[in-house]
Parts: structure tokens; sequence; C-alpha cells
């Protein structure tokens, strides 16, 4: 058995994504480019838009963190976390920082609001998932204190 945390992509890769992609067909219909250039607008704009990352916990504890293109996983490593003393939902604000990087002409920074399912061992922790909504939140919480047999604090 397994459990799939997958990651929320920034807004500012999505925005990016998109942007690419439109401006990469209203070049093909405006002007001829050449075929190379747009190859590559369209790869990069595909690979923004359909790339996600997931973490994969199993019982055995060997868990991994994948790179998926449109689902379908296209890389793979170990994922160095602490197996939890308990486990427990947070809900607050977070902060992206972007300040280097393509993206930082979108804005320096980005707050969400969002309940987070973290992992605690003593005083550390690891955030293994994020969800705007308390009910995905519990139930991907739910699933990881069964799989590894910990206790889900109350909220």
């Amino acid at each position: 058995m397994k459990v799939v945390c997958k990651q929320i992509k920034p807004l500012t890769v999505k925005i990016l994504g998109a942007f690419l992609f439109i401006l990469t067909i209203w070049m093909m219909v405006q002007y001829q480019p050449p075929t190379s250039q747009i190859v590559v607008m369209f790869l990069i704009s595909f690979i923004l838009l359909g790339y996600q990352v997931s973490f994969e916990f199993n019982k055995a504890y060997k868990n991994k963190r994948l790179l998926k293109l449109f689902g379908i996983v296209v890389w793979s490593s170990k994922l160095d976390s602490l197996f939890p003393d308990y486990i427990k939902i947070y809900s607050g604000h977070y902060k992206q920082d972007s300040e280097f990087g393509p993206v930082s002409a979108l804005g320096n920074s980005r707050q969400y609001g969002f309940y987070a399912v973290r992992f605690f061992k003593g005083n550390k922790h690891f955030t293994l998932f994020k969800s705007t909504r308390m009910e995905e939140a519990l139930s991907k919480a739910k699933e990881l204190s069964a799989l590894l047999e910990v206790e889900l604090l109350d909220r």
C-alpha cells in the first residue's frame, strides 16, 4: 500500500506556461518563425504546464520524490524525510518567495491560505501536503496515519 501526496504547483509557473503557449500560437499565426523556435517554445510551455511533483510514502518507509509529466513518472529519487512521532494538520498562511529566477518579474512573493499535513519528530517537522480544503488535508492525514501506524493529533 502507498499514499501519494501531490504538491501544489506555483501560480507563477502556471501563468508563465500559459503565456508562453499563447505567445507561441500567436507567433505562428502572425509570422513565419523558424520551426525550431516554435518546437522549443511549445516544449517549454508543455513542460511548465504538465509537470507535477509528488511524494510517495509506503509501508516500508522507502519514500520517493516523483517528477511527473502529465501524470507519467519521468524521474524518481529517494525522499529524505524523518519517520514521524505523530502527524498533525495545521492551518495558516504560507509565503512563497521567488526573488531569483525567471518568475521573479511576476512578483517576488505570494501568500496562500492552506491546511498543511506535517510529520513531527521531536522539534523537527516535514511538510508533505498542502490543500486549500480541510477535508482533503484530513483525508490525506488519516491515510498516512493508518499506513505508517502513527498517531494523528487533533487539529
